[in-house]
């Protein structure tokens, strides 16, 4: 953002005008410079500032880069978590809701036995149905990592008071990924999110109402 400072104005002076006094005021009035504001974003570099009076510069600080990544289906990495496999060419869906738009381009998933094939993917809920936004449509289940980087076919627009789902599916029950433990299951999985069986790859559309509860992948979306 730009910074307006005060300078003095060249104005001849008389050196036994008493300082206070309306001429000695007159004499050193303070003229406030206009700039041109400076819109950062994070990310930015620092740098010199614009200015409208050549004399006087105002700077641009450096910006912090933005967070983007959004943990779904646990409090963050590692805790209250673990390895598991899930049911073979079934989709499983975890609700999550963002605070700021953002768009995202790569999902990230913990992989702990590398098996087959995997689909990650992103829908929007209407309350009712599912509408896949975007996914990393089918492809091989990727090589065991604790941040397993996987592109997204298209980035996807995320924006505050949309109620997401992040969604998982593999098409075998020996591919093993980071799921959450210890919390009780979903008591309304058309809300909160679920399972569904025959959703390999996953499917454009999902009813809620058919969602049953089940186990809650990590997914890591930035």
């Amino acid at each position: 953002m730009g910074i307006t400072h005060t300078k003095v104005a060249t104005i001849a002076d008389d050196p036994n005008a008493e300082v206070g006094s309306d001429e000695w005021n007159a004499d050193h009035v303070g003229v406030f410079d206009a700039t041109v504001p400076v819109t950062q974003a994070h990310g930015d570099a620092a740098a010199t500032g614009s200015a409208a009076v050549a004399a006087r510069r105002d700077h641009v600080h450096g910006m912090p880069v933005a967070p983007l990544d959004l943990w779904v289906g646990a409090p963050n990495p590692g805790v209250g978590t673990t390895s598991g496999t899930l049911a073979a060419n079934a989709a499983y869906l975890i609700c999550f809701q963002v605070f700021r738009a953002v768009t995202v381009s790569n999902t990230i998933i913990k992989v702990a036995t590398q098996s087959g094939n995997i689909d990650v993917g992103i829908y929007s809920s209407d309350g009712t149905t599912a509408t896949r936004l975007g996914s990393t449509g089918s492809i091989a289940c990727p090589a065991v990592s604790v941040r397993s980087v996987n592109a997204l076919t298209a980035g996807v627009d995320l924006v505050p008071g949309t109620r997401y789902f992040a969604a998982f599916a593999a098409d075998n029950a020996t591919a093993s990924l980071g799921i959450v433990t210890g919390l009780t299951p979903m008591v309304n999985p058309a809300t909160y999110g679920g399972s569904i069986a025959t959703s390999f790859p996953l499917p454009a559309t999902i009813t809620q109402a058919s969602l049953a509860t089940g186990s809650r992948p990590i997914i890591l979306f930035e």
